[in-house]
């Protein structure tokens, strides 16, 4: 072992936990223990990677057994980061040096390793944890919810006491709460939240689609990269060839990257720093790029399954509903500079709203600086008429769009890999 990692003893302790200045990750293990032994060269790696901002530490649980209590270990390797003696964060068992290394980066540990790779992973559950019987009563129990009218759509306002349709699933609106009752991940209850699954028919279409066993974990990923890869969309129109080649990259890496291959860190990497960079030096009139600039960034390096991770899956979802609006409109006859017009006007009126405006009032000034907008030039007027015409028929195209993303998602649950063969509990 490194002189790097601090092997801890009863006497050490206390005094290295409450006197570093740095976040110390302590190793709970035993010489016994493979999986242990395992991640040890990983644990090497991250002193290495972190010197300065990181203690790695180690405590031996056979010849320490009596602080076992202490640390509230149930299994090992137990991974406990702690800052200034109080624990932050703890991570029971480890399955690649990825998820080590993302685990302490949403601690805010800066973890960079050249050779990182990142590599498909299953999930830690399978679908409905392989019961049967916990399947049979959630899916009848939203069937029964659908026809009875009791499935809210995702759209706000909302009725009251009616759920969308991944928390009526699960029974309670809550990513913890669908992840723990249905062992499915906290990203599908996204999916399923946006696309409006609320009629009788439409929750068939998804209970018959959905069984035991399954991981399920790809198939938000699955569902941007349909998208993305997709022709329908006239990305050499509305992208600049920097954005055109990152997006080349970013379909190649994914594409590798589903068929199980390894996947360089750094050139996901080069990617977000493509999407950043342009984002730094972009005009907001670019609004399409814009979007899709976001997209690029927090989709390099891919999300995780976690619910930490549902946040990113939800902004690349909005970005991604904002590119589609524009692209139905490019397809309707807009010019560029026609869609960069709203911009404008939201330039031009956002500098006149209050900071402490009530929401009502908000729509009431809002509505009314856009009438002035559009009275200030006759190509405003002509822009303000072409967007209230577009707006009669958005509903549809939203609909329209929504049916699309309907059946891939439901041609991706049928399509996901068993894994009642290969899953394991962690730990």
């Amino acid at each position: 072992m490194s002189n790097l990692i601090i092997n801890l003893t009863d006497v050490t302790v206390d005094d290295v936990l409450n006197n570093t200045t740095t976040p110390i990750l302590l190793d709970l293990w035993a010489p016994w223990c493979g999986p242990c032994l395992t991640i040890a060269p990983l644990l090497e790696k991250i002193a290495q990677n972190t010197v300065g901002q990181l203690t790695v530490a180690k405590l031996d649980t056979e010849k320490y057994e009596s602080l076992i209590p202490r640390f509230r270990v149930r299994s090992i390797p137990t991974l406990i980061l702690f800052y200034r003696g109080k624990e932050v964060s703890r991570k029971i068992g480890v399955d690649s040096p990825s998820d080590l290394n993302n685990w302490l980066r949403a601690q805010d540990i800066d973890v960079e390793d050249s050779e990182e790779i990142v590599i498909k992973e299953a999930y830690k559950w399978p679908s409905f944890y392989q019961d049967e019987a916990l399947f049979v009563f959630l899916t009848q129990r939203i069937q029964k919810k659908a026809l009875a009218g009791e499935i809210s759509c995702y759209n706000f306002p909302r009725p009251e006491n009616l759920l969308t349709t991944p928390y009526a699933l699960a029974g309670q609106e809550s990513y913890d709460v669908f992840e723990r009752v249905t062992g499915l991940p906290p990203s599908l209850a996204v999916w399923l939240e946006v696309m409006d699954y609320t009629t009788p028919k439409q929750i068939n279409e998804l209970t018959n689609a959905l069984t035991i066993g399954k991981d399920y974990s790809h198939v938000a990923l699955q569902m941007i990269f349909n998208w993305l890869a997709s022709n329908e969309t006239p990305w050499q129109t509305l992208l600049p060839d920097t954005l055109l080649d990152a997006r080349q990259h970013w379909l190649s890496l994914v594409t590798d990257y589903l068929a199980g291959k390894s996947t360089p860190r750094k050139s996901w990497l080069a990617i977000q720093t493509q999407a950043n960079e342009f984002l730094a030096q972009a005009e907001q009139s670019h609004q399409f790029s814009f979007h899709y600039s976001t997209i690029l960034a927090l989709l390099s390096p891919l999300p995780g399954t976690s619910i930490e991770d549902n946040q990113a899956i939800e902004a690349i979802i909005y970005n991604l509903a904002e590119c589609q609006i524009y692209s139905e409109k490019l397809k309707s006859g807009w010019s560029l500079e026609e869609l960069d017009m709203a911009n404008d006007r939201w330039n031009w009126i956002e500098p006149q709203i209050p900071i402490d405006i009530s929401e009502e009032d908000y729509e009431l000034l809002f509505k009314e600086l856009c009438l002035r907008w559009s009275q200030k030039a006759p190509e405003f007027t002509a822009f303000a008429e072409k967007e209230a015409t577009f707006n009669k028929h958005v509903s549809s195209i939203q609909n329209k769009l929504n049916q699309g993303m309907q059946k891939r998602f439901i041609q991706l649950l049928k399509e996901a890999p068993d894994t009642h063969e290969q899953y394991r509990f962690i730990g």
